[in-house]
């Protein structure tokens, strides 16, 4: 296991770097609106694992009632 630390910074990194890496071929006009949208799909795969393993963090980092204070409902 790599831990949660590194997964999430990992991912985020990641999905960063290739999101520069389509914006440039993207210039360039090597990638079409397909293409483009494909990248974009492999990116937010990435992207979205990053972001549901820290959603899955914080509720081990904040206690319940730091978070219910945060809610806009409470």
């Amino acid at each position: 296991m790599i831990g949660r630390k590194k997964m999430i910074s990992g991912t985020y990194l990641l999905s960063g770097v290739m999101l520069i890496i389509s914006a440039q071929l993207f210039k360039a006009g090597d990638l079409n609106a397909t293409t483009q949208t494909l990248a974009w799909t492999v990116i937010f795969f990435f992207a979205s694992a990053g972001a549901s393993a820290g959603y899955l963090t914080v509720s081990e980092v904040f206690p319940l009632e730091v978070r219910a204070k945060a809610s806009p409902a409470a």
